[in-house]
């Protein structure tokens, strides 16, 4: 087995995102299949993505067996990066269901919705 702490597998793409996930730097990549990957630790195979290794590393979770070889301060690292994962997606969430008069920079804009065959249309008046 090669050292843990090795990057292993072939990292397609140079994205940030890519290079910023610290569960790509603990797994190999499985050669016939570019979902499965093998933990460094433990050698074992985790078939879904780099998603399903980092929840085998991290333990705890319904959809795989955790890493007993795994160091703490990696499980740690990868928890933290789950998490601020999360919060974003959440945050960006939030920013999509806000309606676009939310943005609109001219606070004088008055919006009046007027019916009109049964549909409602908006209609912006200047004051």
């Amino acid at each position: 087995m090669e050292d843990p702490t090795s990057t292993g597998g072939n990292a397609s793409g140079s994205s940030s995102s890519k290079s910023l996930n610290p569960g790509r730097k603990y797994r190999n990549q499985d050669p016939t299949n570019r979902n499965n990957f093998f933990c460094n630790f433990c050698g074992v195979r985790a078939t879904g993505g780099v998603f399903r290794i980092k929840q085998h590393l991290v333990g705890g979770l319904r959809n795989t067996l955790a890493c007993q070889k795994v160091l703490e301060h990696i499980r740690k690292e990868i928890q933290d990066y789950m998490d601020l994962k999360k919060e974003s997606k959440k945050a960006n969430d939030m920013f999509k269901r806000l309606p676009q008069s939310y943005f609109d920079e001219d606070d004088n804009d008055e919006c009046v919705e007027m019916p009109k065959g049964g549909i409602f249309l908006k209609r912006w008046f200047k004051r």
